[in-house]
């Protein structure tokens, strides 16, 4: 297995326990942009993971767009909750 599968399966854990924790057991109290920022990050090392392999390289572009137009959404949210 090599480093990005080992750290997108890593952020699956922590991103499936998370959901379970504040679904199941108790509400969380975390920042709203906290969970979209895991998810960003891990649809990023997905569509690296993707290139990398080299067979599916116009999914793997589609997933790096995609993650870079909801990090800059994520930014913005984050820029508006720090400075409001």
């Amino acid at each position: 297995m090599n480093l990005l599968k080992i750290v997108n399966f890593i952020l699956a854990i922590i991103l499936i326990g998370l959901a379970v924790t504040d679904l199941l057991i108790k509400s969380i109290e975390l920042p709203t942009y906290i969970m979209p920022t895991f998810i960003l990050v891990f649809v990023l090392l997905i569509g690296v993971d993707k290139i990398k392999s080299g067979n599916q390289i116009k999914i793997g572009k589609f997933y790096i767009a995609m993650a870079i137009i909801a990090s800059v959404v994520s930014i913005k949210n984050l820029f508006e909750f720090l400075f409001s």
